[in-house]
């Protein structure tokens, strides 16, 4: 009896070590959150462990659906931040090239588009308007912004 004593006693600090563990590693954030509430789930199921008909199968299903709540909110953030990324590479690119295109005399709007390409948001295409063609400016779009002659195109209109 006391052997069975001792070992549920070591159980819950083992437990408690290893929820204080996770609680540290998981940080403030969400993963902390979940860090948490793993850790007092295996604290408690510790604890109640001598207790007949507690099963650990109860235990899991909490967690699955809180793992894949977790999965769920790490995409829309991944999705998020990577809205966020094209829309300021969009406008710095613009204004970089409108910047260039000041130093050359034209007048212009100009309209940058981004895709990820392996992971890394680029500038994809450019469009000028309001100016003819001009081989400086889309030397300097090339050159610098990586974007090919060919995705650079100009309307001389005020479309």
């Amino acid at each position: 009896m006391m052997e069975l004593v001792r070992q549920w006693v070591l159980g819950v600090i083992c437990a408690a070590f290893l929820s204080a563990v996770a609680a540290h590693l998981g940080g403030t954030g969400a993963l902390g959150q979940v860090c948490r509430v793993l850790g007092a789930l295996v604290l408690l199921w510790a604890v109640l462990s001598p207790l007949p008909g507690v099963e650990l199968s109860r235990l899991i299903q909490p967690l699955t659906q809180i793992d894949a709540q977790l999965e769920q909110e790490r995409q829309r953030l991944n999705e998020q931040s990577g809205q966020t990324m094209c829309a300021v590479i969009e406008q710095e690119s613009g204004a970089y090239i409108l910047d260039k295109a000041r130093q050359l005399g034209l007048d212009c709007r100009v309209q940058v588009t981004c895709r990820a390409q392996e992971g890394v948001w680029q500038p994809w295409s450019v469009c000028v308007t309001g100016i003819a063609p001009s081989q400086a400016l889309s030397r300097a779009v090339e050159e610098e912004l990586g974007v090919p002659r060919e995705r650079i195109s100009y309307r001389e209109g005020g479309e």
